[in-house]
């Protein structure tokens, strides 16, 4: 009996242990974190593995089975995605061939009427590729004619004779597993911008978080004034299974703010979000464009208009040919002088003058912008916010 004692305690130690690497497996799931930063084809190194993004459509592309897979968020959620969407990239001068985890990879053959593409498991293509701008676009030369990958509006990849068309434009960014505990989104040092404001407006931004294989909960807080935050923990079941979070922000004075969203978590884990935020003057950020009077753009560099002026109904009264400066409006002072029945209506006027063209005060062409009776006094910055003045007034004192 000793011995069958001690024969059942060594399987129930052996059972216990198996379990626990058991539930140590299961806890330990792989999480797939997805870059924010294209990969440079120029510097990738073999091997490397990395989901591929069509940039025109949005969309990353993939293959089970031979066919096409598409998916409208960067992200990779199973062990089903990875092998879909998961290239592995080996690089040879400029070529690349792609494999993902099914084993399937581009191939592109010419047919009689032009290109094919098809996904292959034994016939891969190595795909060249050719920087354009922040993307690549991919190709292929079977015999003499090049062709070029492209993701059609139904999602699934063609390949065609131009490299300019809707949907060639690719980017590739990198794919990294982790078993530890860590926070998948946003990643740290990453930035956000709330955007521009009025006075005393909120405006808001929301933030993904995604972890894996937590244990424990979140914690969130913001720094930095005017910046706050609806939800200041997340339990570790809502942040493996990815969560949202409001950042809102509101103040006063007109200035641009900066902060930070601050995650922590188990094992001294910690993300740093930049915040940015600016509180604006409409008159002076962004000027009023009201009616016909378009001349001043907003953020538009230095602005050359042709003629500005004060005019009666039929002929113009002054004018002068002034350079503006980005959200620069200027100032008009005037006085009437005279017997107000023979003033029919006044109107502002501006030109703007094409680059390289030069004309007269009284030339016609471009045609004068003029602003309608309804025109606001708001569209131009005056130091009173009188009245202003149009038809048959009894007298119009100076304004500006």
């Amino acid at each position: 009996m000793r011995y069958h004692y001690f024969k059942l305690g060594s399987i129930a130690r052996t059972l216990i242990f198996s379990l626990a690497v058991l539930l140590c497996a299961i806890g330990a799931q792989a999480a797939y974190v997805v870059s924010s930063t294209p990969i440079d084809l120029a510097s990738v190194t073999s091997g490397t593995k990395a989901v591929l993004y069509n940039v025109d459509r949005g969309m990353l592309v993939g293959c089970t089975g031979g066919n096409n897979n598409t998916k409208a968020t960067k992200t990779i959620e199973s062990l089903t995605e990875y092998n879909a969407y998961v290239f592995t990239i080996t690089k040879s001068n400029n070529a690349l061939r792609l494999q993902n985890g099914n084993n399937y990879g581009p191939r592109v053959r010419r047919t009689g009427s032009g290109g094919s593409f098809s996904w292959s498991q034994n016939s891969i293509t190595n795909i060249s590729y050719t920087s354009s701008g922040t993307a690549y676009t991919l190709s292929a030369t079977p015999l003499v004619t090049t062709y070029y990958l492209l993701l059609n509006d139904g999602g699934s990849v063609e390949a065609v004779s131009s490299s300019t068309d809707l949907g060639t434009k690719w980017q590739f960014f990198e794919v990294t597993e982790v078993s530890e505990p860590s926070i998948t989104t946003p990643q740290n040092n990453s930035s956000v911008s709330l955007g521009k404001a009025d006075r005393g407006e909120t405006i808001t931004k929301a933030i993904s978080i995604s972890a894996a294989n937590l244990t424990q909960g979140l914690n969130i807080s913001v720094e930095g004034a005017g910046f706050s935050v609806d939800r200041t923990s997340l339990t570790a079941a809502e942040a493996n299974a990815g969560a949202t979070v409001t950042v809102s922000f509101v103040q006063n004075v007109y200035s641009t703010y900066s902060g930070t969203l601050v995650i922590t978590g188990e094992n001294g884990m910690r993300v740093v979000v930049n915040l940015s935020a600016q509180v604006i003057n409409p008159d002076i950020d962004t000027p009023t464009k009201i009616g016909q009077l378009t001349t001043w753009q907003v953020n538009a560099g230095e602005q050359m208009v042709g003629y500005v002026g004060l005019a009666n109904q039929n002929e113009p009264l002054a004018k002068a040919c002034v350079s503006l400066a980005s959200a620069q409006i200027p100032e008009f002072t005037y006085r009437l002088y005279g017997n107000a029945q023979y003033i029919r209506a006044i109107r502002f006027y501006a030109r703007e003058r094409d680059a390289g063209y030069d004309y007269t005060p009284m030339a016609t062409t471009p045609a004068w912008k003029t602003p309608s009776p309804t025109f606001s006094t708001t569209a131009i910055r005056r130091r009173t916010a009188a009245p202003f003045c149009w038809a048959s007034p009894p007298w119009c004192p100076s304004r500006a």
